[in-house]
């Protein structure tokens, strides 16, 4: 499907300048229709910004690669900034698609095509899992963060931090056929070796759209439970409920946004 849109849209710039600039108020509105299914949208979006995706292959020049393998990929890097850009993001769109354009580019040199999954962020969030659940029966009520910091000889930054990737990861827990018959998760396809901070920063920004695209009540549950170190008793004290209540809401919120990613990723392939 990125091949077939690449050059439908290539044969589009022949036709529409690249150079002609669109307004902020058209880009968002492309976008929008874009995310909607809407085929003709996307193929402007992909024809004005080829002037983008080639500056940024411009800088792979000396890589050995044929350049139009390296533009291909940068349109499918575009592509995905498309269907993600969240009009929440306060940034402007050419701003979010370069690190998408420029980490399909780099996954590609670096690995040359062979993915390599990186597992510490799982192990680590396994680790803090299992001793949240030896304190919870231990104490009867959940750890906080310090608490589990404390107990395992971590910075309680890295707990945190440990614990947002560990909530990607359940969110998005899909899985791909890999070429020996295994299977891949799809955050590990994200997470991979050696990464840009500017990857991270994409990988966060799309963690926040499935956040954004959740009940407003589910939305604050998650946003106390993992970026505001709350318990979820604290979180039901606040919002009324019992923290039973709070745990239904979470592992619900978890599996929406599951849904959400897995739907995502069906549409980036094609396959709706």
């Amino acid at each position: 499907m990125y091949m077939k849109e690449v050059s439908a849209s290539e044969e589009k710039s022949s036709v529409v300048p690249e150079d002609e600039l669109l307004e902020h108020s058209e880009i968002m509105r492309l976008v929008a229709k874009s995310q909607k299914g809407d085929i003709d949208a996307r193929q402007i979006l992909v024809s004005r910004n080829m002037g983008l995706v080639r500056s940024v292959v411009r800088k792979y020049r000396d890589s050995g690669k044929e350049q139009d393998d390296l533009i291909q990929l940068g349109c499918m890097g575009l592509l995905k900034a498309i269907l993600r850009f969240d009009m929440n993001f306060n940034v402007k769109f050419s701003t979010y698609a370069v690190p998408k354009i420029e980490g399909e580019i780099k996954r590609y040199l670096r690995d040359d095509g062979i993915i390599r999954v990186s597992r510490s962020l799982k192990e680590k969030g396994l680790k803090i899992k299992k001793e949240k659940e030896l304190f919870l029966k231990q104490y009867g009520k959940d750890a906080s963060s310090s608490e589990i910091a404390e107990r395992l000889d971590m910075d309680i930054k890295e707990v945190i931090d440990v614990e947002k990737s560990n909530l990607y990861i359940e969110s998005i827990d899909e899985c791909r056929e890999s070429e020996d018959g295994g299977t891949i998760n799809y955050v590990d396809l994200m997470r991979i070796n050696e990464r840009d901070e500017s990857d991270y920063t994409v990988d966060r920004l799309y963690l926040e759209t499935l956040i954004n695209r959740i009940p407003m009540k589910s939305r604050t549950v998650i946003r106390q439970k993992y970026f505001m170190d709350k318990t979820q008793n604290e979180i039901g004290n606040c919002l009324g409920v019992s923290q039973v209540q709070i745990s239904r809401m979470e592992k619900k919120a978890i599996e929406t946004m599951r849904k959400l990613a897995e739907t995502d990723v069906k549409y980036e392939k094609g396959i709706i």
